[in-house]
């Protein structure tokens, strides 16, 4: 159970750093992580939601850490334990909602939903497994 939510909490440590890299500047992966909009051009994301993000994803790195004792604040750990079910119903929507949405798409998908279908829909739901290990740890 404690290497399933190391596993969830470094991924998502490196899923933040992808987005701070992208929030500096960077490109590469960005046809695989923004979808097409109606008029065919990539939707573009702000800098400053890109940074909201970033943090967020910082922060659901570091609630398994919590719930494994890894690291310690003074948090209730009922409030803790509420974040991780949270976490995980938010990654299982995800989830499933991706991946069914990218199924309705027209084909050719565009890359985006190729990558939601094989990649996207399967790490949210290991980050729902993982949160769920620091639950039952």
């Amino acid at each position: 159970m404690y290497a399933v939510g190391i596993f969830g909490s470094v991924l998502l440590f490196a899923i933040a750093g992808l987005h701070v890299y992208w929030l500096f500047g960077g490109t590469i992966g960005t046809d695989r992580y923004i979808n097409l909009g109606r008029d065919g051009e990539r939707i573009r994301i702000g800098k400053p939601l890109i940074l909201v993000t970033s943090f967020v994803f910082l922060a659901a790195a570091l609630l398994p850490l919590l719930a494994l004792g890894v690291i310690k604040l003074p948090i209730a750990q009922q409030l803790v334990d509420a974040a991780l079910i949270l976490g995980i119903c938010v990654f299982i929507l995800r989830g499933v909602a991706g991946l069914i949405w990218s199924l309705v798409q027209p084909k050719p998908r565009d890359i985006f939903h190729t990558w939601n279908i094989g990649l996207y829909t399967w790490i949210c739901l290991a980050l729902a497994l993982s949160y769920g290990a620091c639950l039952l740890a």
